[in-house]
């Protein structure tokens, strides 16, 4: 593990080969810029202010991916689907009428919509 500290506090990075390694490889943009941040930390030593810094992220941010790669590991970073959200009031049978019945005029109004 690489310790490193801001204002006082230690920050613990586990698997600092790993994150070298998987940063080699990584395609997801998203990832990799967590990787980048991880890897300065862990492996450049630089502070932590300095990494959220050069990654464009908040501190706070910083913390937190820090924090998911050390309890899961790249699994902790990877983009997840967005699972969450309100259902749509509409089933599919009612969202095809929808289609069919706006596709009669070019310009409707909210209110006509609704």
């Amino acid at each position: 593990m690489h310790y490193s500290s801001y204002e006082g506090d230690r920050i613990e990075l586990a698997e600092r080969k790993e994150i070298r390694s998987r940063l080699r490889h990584e395609k997801n943009e998203k990832v990799k810029l967590k990787l980048i941040f991880l890897n300065a930390i862990a492996n450049i030593s630089m502070d932590l202010e300095s990494a959220c810094s050069m990654c464009e992220i908040a501190v706070s941010t910083g913390y937190l991916w820090i924090r998911k790669w050390n309890e899961e590991g790249y699994e902790g970073i990877k983009d997840k689907p967005n699972l969450g959200g309100r259902p749509p009031k509409l089933n599919k049978e009612n969202l095809e009428e929808l289609r069919a019945e706006l596709k009669k005029k070019d310009y409707w109004t909210t209110q006509e919509v609704k």
